[in-house]
């Protein structure tokens, strides 16, 4: 069903220690942060996922993208996020709910 080994860390400045807010991640490949939420993209399970700071509860915040998200970020008047899609999907891509094939399958298409 495919990796997903992703973590999402905060690393305290002071001490150097480390404590793991989100895991499972499928290729978590962006992250950003507002006062009271932090964002994380899984490139290769097309979604963002919502880190509740108050609450430490993790959710789907954006699902079924309809590209490879690479990256994200809070747009200017913080009223928004902004979310980079690398690669269009393919309709091969769209038949399955393999997380693992449709990286296969998206490493044949694109990989030139």
């Amino acid at each position: 069903s495919g990796d997903v080994s992703g973590r999402l860390l905060t690393i305290d400045r002071a001490t150097g220690e480390s404590e793991v807010l989100v895991d499972d991640l499928f290729y978590a490949n962006g992250v950003a942060a507002t006062e009271d939420a932090v964002f994380v993209v899984e490139t290769l399970g097309l979604r963002l996922q919502r880190y509740d700071r108050s609450t430490g509860v993790v959710s789907v915040f954006a699902d079924d993208l309809p590209g490879f998200p690479d990256g994200v970020k809070v747009s200017a008047d913080g009223k928004s996020l902004l979310v980079a899609l690398v690669a269009p999907l393919s309709p091969l891509l769209a038949l399955t709910r393999f997380p693992m094939l449709r990286w296969l399958l998206a490493h044949i298409m694109f990989d030139r």
